[in-house]
């Protein structure tokens, strides 16, 4: 009881930090679940900010808005140091939504060949681990053009 006492007393949370940095990635779970999140709110903004890229208007979204959009970070990488590419072909089931989603962040900037933080695996790597021929071979027609 007292090794869980102090656990708890020693884990305290400054409330400034986003859930992303206080779960434990051997928490498999959460840290995945956290990883999904993660990678629907960046697609979100992105689809987001190429909707408003079409219009032009900046000018009257809320400055909080505006600035994520402005500020998107194509080499962002989730708890477990993998990049949103990588996430992708890990997170996201649909293999044509893999690719839509891999199509949308090419063209946005994020590097298809960028490994991952742990593994040092590329995306491509993954897919083909993971047995995921239709992103491999995408992967691959991407990196041949």
């Amino acid at each position: 009881m007292n090794i869980l006492h102090s656990n708890t007393q020693n884990s305290s949370l400054n409330l400034s930090e986003s859930v992303m940095d206080w779960i434990p990635s051997h928490n498999k779970p959460f840290a995945h679940m956290a990883c999904e999140r993660w990678l629907h709110a960046r697609l979100d903004d992105l689809r987001t900010k190429s909707v408003f890229n079409h219009r032009t208007e900046y000018e009257f979204l809320p400055q909080k808005l505006e600035k994520s959009f402005v500020d998107f970070n194509v080499k962002e990488k989730n708890i477990r140091g993998e990049t949103l590419i990588m996430s992708v072909i890990r997170y996201e089931l649909d293999k044509a939504n893999q690719v839509r989603h891999i199509n949308l962040l090419i063209r946005s900037g994020c590097d298809p060949s960028e490994p991952d933080e742990r593994q040092l695996r590329t995306p491509l790597m993954l897919a083909c681990l993971m047995r995921n021929d239709t992103v491999a071979h995408y992967l691959i027609l991407v990196w041949l053009l």
